[in-house]
């Protein structure tokens, strides 16, 4: 009897059940954008490559490559012992990344993640139809051998053979799903340590099993995978102590000694910053918002962050993120003078406001925030210096998260210190959360006909110059006072401590549950 229960309660029979912050509107790699999505993705699929816990290359379907002296072309050389999940067993070959690789750059297919793609040669003509497909800078040399050109030298273009988008895909599966890959669990078909079980529930309930065609060094460990989509922190903790979860994403980790809870940081951050209500007559106007930011002294605002073990200073909306060819965004351009941001001082655009708006004399606003310490603390430092500077006055209303949320998505707020979660680790993705919302809530979004304009010119440029616009649409954004940067906190993993060998990766969020151990 006892050797039976320590069979059925040993690690291999365990399946580990995650908390997701919303449910994926697909499976499909090269059409996800979304956290939740690639997390999933990364344990269903397996790429050219792989990337390490400290940004390492590492093999994946590839066992090895070979490069040009200058970078511009890279062959690789697929194994032989990985197949498709389904029941025969098929092979992944060569031709299988290339139909993806195909797939993503099609403007049909509305990959949001294609511009990674415009490095290869003649990929941006590919997508407007300019070229034949065989101009395309990706060919099979033969079942297990891949080749790439790229337009331009690009040593750490080989961290974009990990990422979701140039995963293979399988073009006669595809070709049957008719429109629906991705979309429905009998409707995908992968090549990872684990595949996905028959759902009913569409994705609000995501089940993956251990994929028995799946080859590798290392044993997988755990039974399965469930991904379920949980909306609060305090459900995620509560779910976590009465074990119908064990891992979940949050943002606090101030229960971690009486809550039985490890807390991992995955990489990821949640931006704070201030938001303007641009359905309000005073608000949405330009003078107005810059003699509000222009009254603001940033050391003194944010001097209480010196206090925080958890905030910290958010010099640039794009501090640390990445280009599409992998370098990380040129500092010496991206850091903003604040000080200098505004030419006038704060009297001059509040004169500006009044006359433009005919308003004889403005009486001040609210400024709505968290109502948590270090929150209050930034927005009574702000209110001093508004009331200092304008001679108006300004008062604070402390929110719960659920009410902040609620007051800013249905417009009945002014000014809030507002939150917005940054998912991706490139520049590009950051701008467009704050327009198209691919996170988590609607709490920043920027309606801006020039901002568009700015993101569309990025997204149809290559990687020689997608820089220079990134960081003019960055810079429109703060002159216009459209969003104000001011802190950021990180993102945890809340871990049971039955939960082992658990593998978060900081550079790219990924989670790697191949070698998790759940002991009951």
């Amino acid at each position: 009897m006892s050797g039976c229960y320590s069979k059925k309660s040993s690690p291999e029979n365990q399946i580990i059940k995650c908390g997701i912050l919303k449910e994926p509107q697909s499976l499909d790699p090269q059409v996800i954008c979304d956290y939740s999505s690639r997390v999933i993705i990364e344990n269903l699929f397996e790429g050219l490559l792989k990337v390490g816990e400290n940004g390492e290359i590492l093999p994946g379907v590839a066992y090895s490559f070979e490069n040009n002296e200058n970078f511009t072309e890279f062959i690789f050389h697929l194994r032989k012992d990985v197949f498709w999940s389904n029941k025969e067993k098929d092979p992944v070959l060569a031709k299988d990344f290339v139909f993806a690789i195909k797939r993503a750059l099609k403007k049909e297919t509305n990959a949001p993640y294609a511009y990674l793609l415009y490095g290869i040669k003649n990929a941006l003509k590919y997508r407007e139809n300019a070229i034949k497909e065989e101009y395309l800078g990706v060919k099979a040399l033969d079942d297990y051998t891949l080749r790439f050109t790229l337009e331009t030298s690009n040593k750490d273009f080989l961290k974009i053979f990990a990422e979701p988008i140039t995963m293979p895909c399988n073009e006669e599966f595809f070709n049957r799903s008719a429109g629906q890959y991705g979309m429905e669990s009998s409707k995908l078909l992968s090549n990872g340590p684990f595949r996905i079980k028959n759902n009913q529930d569409h994705f609000c309930i995501i089940n993956l099993v251990r994929n028995e065609n799946y080859k590798s060094k290392n044993k997988i460990i755990p039974k399965g995978l469930t991904f379920t989509v949980i909306k609060t922190k305090e459900n995620a903790f509560e779910a976590i102590k009465n074990k119908s979860l064990d891992i979940c994403l949050t943002t606090h980790n101030e229960q971690a000694d009486s809550s039985g809870i490890n807390f991992l940081e995955n990489g990821k951050k949640i931006y704070w910053g201030i938001a303007f209500n641009d359905n309000n007559k005073i608000t949405s106007n330009l003078n107005f918002r810059k003699s509000i930011l222009s009254s603001l002294n940033r050391n003194y605002i944010l001097s209480s962050l010196k206090e925080s073990k958890k905030f910290k200073v958010l010099d640039s909306i794009l501090k640390d993120k990445l280009l599409p060819n992998f370098k990380i965004l040129n500092k010496s351009s991206d850091s903003i003078s604040f000080e200098n941001l505004y030419s006038e001082n704060a009297s001059f655009f509040l004169d500006l406001f009044l006359k433009e708006t005919k308003i004889k004399k403005f009486s001040g606003a609210a400024i709505t925030c968290l109502d948590e310490e270090i929150p209050r603390k930034i927005v009574c430092n702000i209110i001093e210096s508004l009331n200092k500077n304008l001679g108006c006055h300004f008062n604070m209303i402390p929110l719960s998260k659920e009410e902040l949320i609620s007051k800013v998505n249905n417009n009945e707020y002014e000014i809030a210190v507002v939150p917005f979660l940054c998912e991706s680790e490139f520049a590009l993705d950051v701008l467009r959360t704050l327009k198209e919302d691919i996170s988590f809530n609607k709490l920043v979004k920027i309606n801006s006909k020039n901002f568009d304009i700015y993101l569309e010119s990025a997204y149809s440029k290559d990687s020689k110059e997608i820089e220079k616009t990134i960081l003019e649409a960055q810079n429109f954004l703060l002159e216009n006072a459209l969003f104000y940067p001011l802190y950021e906190e990180p993102i945890y993993l809340s871990v049971s401590k039955n939960i082992n060998n658990l593998k978060v990766y900081k550079n790219s969020g990924k989670i790697d549950f191949t070698a998790t151990e759940k002991r009951k």
